[in-house]
């Protein structure tokens, strides 16, 4: 396959994922279906089918270097619910979330599976995906049009479908602002498994830093609104 075929095909299957969170989150008004077309019909088909591109990849991690992403992201959970308990208000309303999480399907019952779900399965078929194919893909583009191109593209378009999420939660200008520091957190991944030279590196820390703040989120809302779910 030439250079441009491989961009245009991978291009486009990334951009899959909005498509899954649009018909998931906003036709089906479900989270629950919006998993599950993002990540059965989107990503695993594509995980499969590149097994060979990443399964050499997926080394073990360095034991100093996932006791120092757990203690950052302890500390990074914590930072991240006390930004919103002060800043919030700014960004997001606390009780149309809780509305929207109820809408979406998040009960008392589904909760700590969604939960458990999103911290363990969601970054390892992410990681894989966004990193060990799209952007180690891109990254062995001979010509690219620009320099770092399976960084920035890669981090772009794992942002993009995000944001049909912040715009169901966030106010508008925060929603654009929250996607374009994903982005730049998606670089920071894709600069990690290249240096590291194993996909666990980027697994644990999209795992411990991004989902397990979401959970503490989570568990925060259901704090100050406890028989909302």
């Amino acid at each position: 396959m030439t250079d441009s075929k491989k961009i245009t095909v991978l291009i486009l299957w990334s951009l899959l994922p909005v498509a899954a969170m649009l018909v998931g989150l906003y036709m089906l008004n479900s989270a629950v279906w919006a998993y599950a077309l993002y990540h059965y019909i989107c990503l695993l088909p594509a995980v499969i089918i590149g097994r060979k591109l990443w399964q050499s990849d997926l080394k073990r991690s360095s034991l100093k270097f996932v006791l120092a992403i757990t203690l950052i992201a302890i500390a990074f959970s914590g930072i991240t619910v006390l930004a919103f308990e002060t800043l919030g208000t700014f960004v997001i309303s606390d009780q149309k979330t809780v509305e929207l999480m109820v809408k979406m399907g998040w009960s008392k019952e589904w909760l700590w599976i969604l939960n458990i779900y999103c911290f363990t399965f969601n970054p390892f078929i992410e990681e894989i995906y966004w990193r060990g194919i799209v952007f180690k893909e891109l990254d062995k583009i001979e010509k690219p049009p620009f320099k770092h191109f399976g960084i920035i593209v890669s981090s772009f378009l794992y942002a993009f479908y995000h944001y049909f999420i912040f715009r169901l939660i966030l106010y508008p200008v925060a929603a654009e602002i929250l996607s374009i520091g994903l982005a730049l957190y998606g670089a920071g991944l894709a600069i990690t498994y290249k240096r590291t030279g194993t996909l666990w590196s980027a697994i644990f820390a999209h795992g411990l830093l991004t989902d397990l703040a979401v959970v503490a989120l989570i568990l925060d809302l259901m704090r100050k609104f406890p028989g909302a779910l």
